[in-house]
């Protein structure tokens, strides 16, 4: 546990899970590939291996500048926690390609109950469509980037990623964590936390 501006943070560990490269840095010989296009994020414009502070919740944020999976492709895993407290709100950093999408988490409690839970990722692209920034479900701009890779060619359009927040029960730690299918949502980071 962590605190930042004063909220208790549980900073789930998502190492074990990464299963997908996605932050390309130019000295990197590797195939990384987000969507048809072989699209990368840029590595320079991103935090590395740093907690990072983004709209008042803290972050692990993966190392990405060492040549492996630096975030999880969504593929129904199940993600363990050991946290010793109920929180009241987890957190996603994460992104989707080749649309926005809303797909079901479920959050199983050490009492053994389960709710389901629904995650919103918005389209890395779609960071300028919303006027006002007016995000359809609550979501959040957490980093944005004034540029990405497609191959080998830096292409001056801005992408984001994004936060999405749901309730938890705070009565009961979370147990586990299982992600939607599917691998067109990626995911850096999660957190628990409360306000």
């Amino acid at each position: 546990m962590t605190k930042a501006a004063g909220i208790c943070v549980y900073h789930v560990d998502l190492t074990p899970y990464f299963n997908w490269k996605i932050v390309n840095w130019p000295p990197l010989d590797m195939d990384i590939r987000m969507d048809q296009s072989f699209s990368s994020l840029p590595g320079p414009v991103l935090p590395n291996g740093v907690p990072v502070e983004l709209n008042r919740v803290s972050f692990q944020f993966p190392v990405t500048d060492a040549g492996r999976e630096d975030v999880v492709c969504c593929e129904e895993q199940t993600i363990h926690l050991d946290p010793a407290d109920g929180y009241g709100r987890l957190s996603v950093l994460g992104l989707a390609v080749n649309g926005s999408f809303s797909e079901e988490m479920t959050v199983t409690y050490t009492d053994g109950s389960s709710e389901q839970k629904r995650l919103y990722l918005l389209d890395w692209y779609d960071h300028d469509k919303f006027p006002n920034n007016e995000y359809p479900y609550g979501e959040q701009l957490a980093i944005l980037m004034p540029y990405h890779h497609r191959q080998d060619i830096l292409m001056e359009q801005s992408t984001a990623v994004w936060q999405y927040a749901v309730n938890l029960r705070r009565d009961q730690p979370v147990q586990s964590i299982r992600l939607p299918d599917n691998p067109f949502m990626y995911i850096f980071a999660i957190s628990l936390y409360d306000e």
